[in-house]
């Protein structure tokens, strides 16, 4: 500033009044004009950008904008909506908040920044408001709009299990899986959705599919893995999205008397079996074993005191007969695929009579 002020003085003296007085000054106020110009650039500018830069706590921030927070984001009907006023740059610092609904006051929430809500009934609409009064008096409104909807996954292992079985199939390593995606609360048909699936972190298919609600996909490696689907309509704005968490088992093979009366017993031998009649049917039942294993397995043989035979007909079932006053011998069964190790299942109890 000194080095300016100096500048003009010189150019002052050098200025040539030829005597004329009010020349002289008209000069002199303009140098003074400029001088305090100059001045006030220096001050205010860099207490303007210096204002811009730093939050209500004085700390600097870049700036984002004002958002509400939403989770679940895409609600069933009725359920628990956590919703949080998201102000990372600080600048409704001592801003009254206020929250509507609909237009409609929410009870209890007054200068909360989480509030809990419940979603409406299935495709209903609810605009949710929160205004910010500042302490200077300036107002600003975020909204959100609440679309509940239900997304549901159909999962269907294609595993083995008997009809006698109460439970459900439980998928395996490399099994196959039948997802169904049920969606309701939405306009638009299935078909002209757009479904994107991921086990894990992979997408299925290769990108995202147009109307496939249905697809079929391997087990990964692991105990367990995660289903994801978002579903977008036709511009490509997601409407719903779901994710499961799916075990993995091993199959497993357990073993059934015969009765040719009463049909297959539903208590599973235990280690041991004590043959009464003179002959007995024993049926070997894999559980969770790939649909497409059983049906048709590279491998399936019995062994009787460790003499293997290969049974025609139905080779999950195999007669017994006593061949003389007592004995006592392990019976076992292996079943499995030559392609895929991991997909069979052996076991052996001791059978005696």
């Amino acid at each position: 500033m000194l080095l300016i002020f100096n500048k003009c003085c010189v150019i002052l003296l050098d200025y040539p009044l030829g005597g004329s007085k009010t020349a002289g000054w008209s000069v002199i106020i303009v140098v003074m004009r400029i001088c305090l110009f100059t001045l006030l650039a220096l001050v205010w500018f860099p207490i303007v950008s210096f204002a811009q830069g730093l939050d209500a706590f004085g700390n600097e921030f870049i700036n984002v904008q004002t958002k509400l927070e939403v989770r679940p984001s895409y609600p069933n009907p009725g359920q628990v909506v956590q919703i949080t006023l998201d102000d990372y740059a600080g600048g409704s610092f001592g801003s009254a908040i206020n929250w509507f609904s609909n237009g409609e006051p929410i009870p209890n929430t007054n200068n909360q920044r989480n509030i809990s809500i419940f979603a409406g009934g299935l495709g209903s609409e609810t605009i949710i408001s929160a205004v910010l009064t500042n302490p200077d008096g300036r107002v600003e409104t975020i909204t959100h709009t609440l679309r509940p909807l239900y997304l549901d996954i159909i999962i269907e292992p294609q595993t083995h299990v008997p009809d006698f079985y109460v439970g459900r199939a439980l998928p395996s390593f490399n099994s196959t899986i039948v997802a169904t995606a049920l969606l309701a609360g939405i306009p638009d048909r299935p078909a002209d959705l757009v479904y994107t699936w991921r086990v894990e972190r992979e997408v299925l298919e290769g990108g995202a599919l147009r109307g496939q609600n249905k697809i079929s996909f391997t087990v990964p490696r692991g105990r367990s893995f995660v289903l994801s689907l978002e579903v977008a309509d036709a511009t490509g704005a997601v409407v719903a999205r779901r994710s499961l968490s799916l075990p993995s088992v091993d199959p497993q093979l357990r073993f059934y008397e015969v009765n040719d009366l009463y049909g297959v017993s539903q208590i599973p031998i235990s280690s041991s079996y004590r043959l009464v009649a003179n002959s007995v049917s024993i049926l070997a039942v894999p559980y969770n074993l790939d649909s497409q294993v059983f049906n048709n397995p590279d491998l399936s043989v019995w062994e009787v005191s460790g003499t293997e035979y290969q049974i025609p007909g139905n080779p999950y079932l195999i007669n017994l007969s006593k061949t003389g006053d007592t004995a006592l011998f392990d019976l076992s069964f292996h079943v499995r695929s030559l392609s895929s190790f991991l997909q069979g299942a052996e076991d052996s109890i001791r059978v005696s009579y």
